[in-house]
């Protein structure tokens, strides 16, 4: 198993950080497992390498996102170790 990394953006649609993340997500899934986590994957605009993990809050709301991101991470961490 490798380590993970995580990528965070709001959403991956055409842009330059969205070209970045994708360009960083297929050098970096060479040697870890990588994880780009977005608040809406509604729209991908660009290849990502790796897997992809919709916390579906739409526009940003600060509110309960670390309990979303700590859910979804907490759920893909017990499915991967079964």
């Amino acid at each position: 198993m490798n380590k993970a990394v995580f990528l965070f953006l709001s959403v991956m649609d055409f842009g330059g950080q969205e070209r970045f993340v994708s360009r960083l997500s297929e050098i970096l899934s060479k040697r870890y497992d990588v994880f780009v986590v977005l608040f809406d994957s509604s729209n991908i605009g660009y290849p990502v390498y790796g897997r992809i993990l919709d916390i579906k809050l739409g526009e940003f709301k600060r509110r309960n996102i670390l309990s979303k991101i700590c859910s979804l991470l907490s759920n893909e961490i017990f499915y991967q170790t079964l």
